[in-house]
């Protein structure tokens, strides 16, 4: 077959540079049309990947949260239960000392307050009984008075001077310093 180009040589060059301009534009609109898809593509992954993310940092953090929680109860629990130990720790059967208290109390003598008390001294805790109490006679209160003195439940015994100023009917107060060998007593 014969082809002939009767067309001049200056519109030759001009259908080959429409030619070469045709095939990059085409080129060029085509990369267009990938980068816009990608693009599109991208915009989807980039959706899908927040949800997902949203997702695992819910269930991670929940746990993380209820984990706090739990530890918050933990370190309560231990904290109350130190507060158990050390009362445990410390306690004393006073109901020893009640009971040995008794029998130094004689006849026509009423006890109408007791209070213990710690007193820091020095290095030492002592442990202080103040009581108060009704005495018939000033006799029956110095009796008690020197039962207390004499008692091994107590190493010094306080009584101030209102407590022998009346004969009868006398409301009387003492501060009994507990002994440090009956402080020791633990339960059994």
């Amino acid at each position: 077959m014969i082809s002939l180009n009767l067309l001049p040589p200056e519109q030759k060059e001009k259908v080959k540079k429409m030619a070469i301009y045709t095939v990059i534009e085409n080129l060029i609109a085509g990369l267009f049309i990938t980068i816009a898809f990608l693009g599109i593509i991208l915009l989807l992954s980039k959706n899908i990947l927040e949800k997902k993310y949203a997702y695992y940092t819910a269930s991670v953090v929940t746990p993380s949260y209820q984990t706090l929680i739990l530890n918050q109860n933990i370190k309560k629990i231990n904290s109350e239960l130190q507060t158990i130990s050390s009362v445990q720790t410390n306690f004393k059967k006073w109901s020893i000392m009640l009971v040995e208290l008794d029998k130094l109390i004689p006849d026509n003598i009423q006890i109408t307050y007791l209070d213990l008390k710690s007193q820091e001294q020095e290095e030492d805790t002592l442990k202080v009984l103040e009581m108060k109490g009704k005495a018939i006679t000033r006799e029956k209160l110095l009796a008690f008075q020197e039962n207390l003195e004499n008692s091994s439940l107590f190493t010094q015994v306080e009584s101030p001077i209102s407590n022998i100023l009346e004969q009868k009917n006398i409301n009387f107060n003492f501060d009994l310093t507990v002994s440090k060998n009956f402080q020791e007593i633990t339960p059994e």
